[in-house]
């Protein structure tokens, strides 16, 4: 290994210690150059070039004779933590600028802020230069993953480093021991609007929805009908995958089948607010009043959508609130500090408007 990573690793391993408190022997002092070379496995050589550079950055104070020191107002959220995301999102931020990606962008930067850390975005398909940095180097203080990786993540495990997925739960998805979840589950949202739109006393519900999404939304758009007892109403497929094509291909689809029929269902629920987008376009140039003639509700709380025809129903997942929870959850893990449960689900909102067939007021 290269001086270079060695002491990458050396600083690292130092850091990380003073921050979960292993390497502070009380009174602020830090433990021996011998102490801390057994502990990090390397020489007492490289940790004491390494404790030098601390002392450079001003996150140790040097005593003759007596050793290495903390200074006397030194808050351990001063050091700055180094977290890796891996992610394609942002291949997607830079191809047709989504709001998934949009959204992720801006948790990034307020979680940056808020636990004074830096993020650095590796693509899944650097997945062996990643596995290095977790074998030889140790310069990552924890690993957040958008997708599902069970190979890299069994080696942040290996390598005693935090790891944090951020999920949607979709059905099948399989855990990694040692890696927390977090986030929002899709079919409980998809669930909640269904519920909440067939509260409003309308039946017949449609779901309009793109083929490789709709396992996140089937199982909790059907589970609300058989509560009540009633048939599952029609899933119908919308060829989409980015923004503009939502709006597009969800109003084609649709008109085609007002043609068969004047009025074919009562209402209609959109697997994501672009689509929602496409059919309020639809809806308005057939002279329907929305939440009246027919009901509308969208899914994922996208403020951009409201730009096009103003608010309407829709349930917000909070993907935001589930990077920065991400995020929170690899901070309490350098910290060492318990985590509540394996998976954290944080739980989907309504946002309420008169689309959904709800009385005004």
């Amino acid at each position: 290994m290269s001086n270079a990573l060695l002491q990458n690793k050396a600083l690292a391993l130092i850091q990380r210690g003073i921050q979960s408190g292993r390497l502070i022997t009380g009174e602020n002092r830090l433990r021996s150059t011998r102490e801390i070379a057994e502990f990090s496995g390397l020489t007492p050589s490289t940790v004491h070039l390494a404790l030098k550079e601390l002392v450079r950055q001003n996150v140790l104070r040097s005593h003759w004779g007596k050793g290495y020191t903390l200074p006397e107002k030194a808050d351990p959220d001063d050091i700055l933590y180094q977290f890796v995301m891996v992610s394609s999102v942002f291949d997607q931020v830079a191809r047709d600028d989504t709001w998934f990606g949009q959204e992720i962008l801006r948790a990034v930067y307020e979680a940056c802020k808020r636990y004074k850390l830096s993020i650095a975005h590796y693509h899944p398909a650097s997945r062996k230069w990643i596995a290095r940095m977790l074998k030889e180097s140790a310069m990552l203080d924890g690993l957040l993953m958008t997708e599902p990786d069970r190979q890299l993540e069994a080696a942040a495990v290996a390598a005693h480093l935090p790891c944090v997925r951020l999920s949607t739960f979709p059905p099948g998805e399989p855990p990694t021991p040692g890696v927390p979840r977090v986030g929002c589950c899709r079919n409980e949202a998809a669930y909640l609007i269904t519920r909440h739109v067939l509260e409003q006393g309308r039946r017949r519900i449609a779901l309009a929805c793109a083929p490789h999404i709709e396992y996140q939304r089937r199982e909790g758009f059907t589970r609300a009908f058989e509560e009540k007892g009633w048939a599952p109403g029609p899933i119908l497929h919308v060829p989409c995958d980015n923004q503009q094509s939502q709006i597009e291909e969800t109003y084609r689809v649709l008109r085609a089948r007002f043609k068969q029929r004047a009025v074919p269902f009562e209402g209609i629920l959109l697997a994501t607010d672009m689509m929602a987008v496409g059919a309020i376009r639809l809806f308005k140039e057939m002279g329907l009043t929305l939440g009246q003639d027919i009901i509308l509700a969208g899914f994922d709380g996208n403020a951009q959508a409201f730009l096009h025809y103003g608010p309407f129903c829709t349930v917000k997942t909070g993907l935001a609130d589930a990077l920065l929870a991400s995020v929170g959850c690899l901070v309490s893990q350098l910290r060492e500090e318990a985590l509540p449960q394996p998976d954290i689900h944080l739980p989907p909102k309504i946002l309420c408007h008169h689309t959904c067939g709800r009385p005004r007021g």
